[in-house]
């Protein structure tokens, strides 16, 4: 974001993509900040730089949010893993009637009630971490969601 601090300051800043700066064999091998700087200056200078796209704060923080879901999902993966690995790992079955795929509330419930004796503390541990990631999934998939209405009311996207 140094971009936009950099605006904010009211200096006025174009970003580059590094593979459009004009770079010699000497300086490919021999690289250091001063030599850099003085290779972006005077092609600066010389109007050989092309400046990307910058998208928005907003943009940025949308993609950001959206990133944020991938990342729960894949912790929230890794916790279910890890609990079936706990149960299988302690001889513990899940019952036939009891979805081995999805995880319903009444799978998640016998998970809160089985009998498992000493390991009661770390199971209840697993599901903590599990209530806590699933819970955090559905508040971002909620803002995530009221995003894409919001993107298709201003016809950014559409389906």
């Amino acid at each position: 974001m140094p971009h936009y601090r950099l605006l904010e300051l009211g200096i006025q800043s174009i970003v580059v993509n590094p593979a459009d700066v004009p770079t010699t064999g000497k300086e490919k091998v021999q690289k250091n900040d001063s030599r850099d700087s003085k290779k972006i200056a005077r092609s600066l200078k010389n109007g050989e730089l092309t400046p990307i796209y910058i998208p928005s704060l907003e943009t940025l923080a949308d993609r950001s949010l959206v990133r944020l879901r991938k990342t729960i999902a894949r912790d929230l993966a890794r916790t279910k893993t890890q609990i079936k690995s706990f149960l299988h790992f302690n001889g513990i079955d899940i019952p036939e009637d009891l979805s081995k795929e999805k995880w319903t509330r009444k799978f998640v419930k016998w998970l809160a009630e089985v009998e498992i004796g000493f390991f009661r503390e770390t199971l209840e541990g697993h599901l903590a971490k599990y209530y806590y990631f699933h819970g955090l999934k559905l508040d971002v998939n909620r803002k995530v969601k009221a995003l894409s209405y919001a993107l298709l009311a201003t016809g950014f996207i559409s389906f």
